[in-house]
């Protein structure tokens, strides 16, 4: 039941007919008697929400101790009481709306299905409630959708909306911010840039955003990469070594090359008791000089004694180092090794200039026999009672020279040096 303070024109009369008054002028009460208002026996409340009678509701009496005129009217009431109406079965009255679409949309397009009819652009009257609205923005070229929004709610583009009210539509598009990115590279140098694991030929339009990888496939020969930079940032290698980056502004892409430095890598002429490989990859060097080794080469250093054998010593450059282990090359090189033979531990001395060493071995037995006061050949019988060379030991020790060349003195003791010596001695 709806109640308006003027008279409404055939379109009005058909938009308050399909029940959906609310946007009529002049209507000041609107009853459906649905729904009885909470709190209350038999009233209801105006949906007319804009009307100065907006509060004024309609009420159900039960009237007692009437009388009535000859024409069935009540001509006095002497008593009511408010009360819940039985209503009569009616006709359904479908809810209907109206979809506000904009009248023209820039830099892209705006498209809402009803089904497969279109909606048209500005009002679309007598939407039915419940009916499924599917929306969908497309952008222009070089655009973007900046916002779609149904009654200023956020929806996505292709999604539906389900009408149970007036709805207005709202879009726009943004243009997308592009950059370019210039590439500064030897042109020697082979590489390549891609997005998303595509190749990008074209640097001089990509979208803000965008994640871009240099793979560097290969340098030039004698050349070496330095840095690689985006303007003024440097870049970090991936663990593939790779590098990726993330455009945001024009920026220029350098990468930086140098001159390949190479070293020379000396190993021994000759190894004795034992065998000395160094390997670059699945080359091995060569005895003597080898030239021409690129810097940052990796070498493998591996010391391998002959049966009976242990390793003595394994230097780079003065350097004990550890066999099998790995040296890079950033100098000159120059690799020793020698072997001893197998068994107790030696100890080396230097003698008095620090210039040369000297080795120390002691043996779990004795070397020779000899009494204690008795003449032995072995050293003219120059043996006394008191001599303490003269005495059992159950260790022995022999000295043997391990540095070429040298006559000085061991700790500074005035003792024969043993270097080109024909025989070893030993004391007992």
């Amino acid at each position: 039941m709806q109640f308006y303070n003027r008279a409404l024109t055939a379109d009005e009369v058909a938009q308050a007919y399909n029940n959906n008054p609310q946007g009529v002028s002049g209507l000041t009460a609107w009853y459906d008697f649905n729904e009885i208002a909470s709190g209350t026996t038999g009233s209801f409340d105006n949906k007319a929400t804009g009307s100065a009678h907006a509060d004024t509701k309609a009420v159900f009496y039960n009237l007692t101790n009437a009388t009535l005129s000859g024409d069935g009217g009540y001509t006095s009431i002497n008593s009511y009481t408010e009360t819940a109406p039985t209503m009569a079965e009616g006709r359904t009255i479908e809810t209907k709306y109206t979809v506000t679409l904009p009248e023209t949309v820039e830099n892209g397009t705006l498209t809402v299905m009803n089904g497969d009819a279109a909606l048209n652009p500005g009002e679309n009257a007598q939407i039915a409630e419940g009916t499924t609205l599917t929306i969908t923005a497309t952008p222009a070229a070089d655009y973007r959708l900046e916002s779609l929004t149904v009654n200023d709610t956020p929806i996505e583009s292709g999604a539906t909306y389900v009408v149970n009210e007036n709805a207005t539509i709202a879009v726009s598009f943004v243009e997308i911010e592009k950059h370019n990115v210039s590439v500064a590279i030897d042109e020697g140098v082979d590489y390549q840039v891609t997005l998303n694991g595509e190749p990008v030929e074209d640097l001089t339009s990509i979208v803000a955003g965008s994640e871009l990888t240099l793979t560097i496939n290969a340098l030039p020969q004698g050349k070496k990469l330095v840095s690689v930079t985006l303007g003024d940032e440097p870049l970090e290698a991936n663990e593939d070594g790779t590098y990726t980056f993330t455009v945001t502004d024009d920026a220029t892409l350098t990468v930086t090359l140098a001159d390949t430095a190479y070293y020379t890598v000396t190993l021994p002429e000759t190894v004795e008791n034992g065998t000395l490989s160094v390997m670059n990859g699945d080359v091995a060097l060569n005895p003597g000089e080898n030239t021409q080794i690129e810097e940052g080469t990796t070498l493998t250093i591996t010391a391998t004694p002959n049966s009976g054998y242990e390793i003595l010593s394994l230097q780079v450059n003065g350097e004990d180092f550890t066999s099998g282990n790995t040296y890079v090359v950033n100098q000159n090189v120059t690799i020793t090794a020698s072997f001893q033979f197998e068994g107790p531990k030696a100890v080396l001395v230097p003698e008095i200039s620090g210039q040369y060493k000297y080795q120390f071995r002691f043996d779990d037995k004795v070397l020779g026999d000899h009494e204690n006061g008795v003449n032995n050949t072995w050293n003219n019988g120059n043996v006394t009672g008191t001599d303490h060379r003269a005495r059992n030991f159950t260790m022995s020790a022999w000295i043997k020279a391990v540095s070429t060349g040298g006559d000085g003195q061991i700790l500074g003791h005035g003792q024969s040096l043993f270097y080109n010596a024909t025989a070893t001695k030993a004391m007992n």
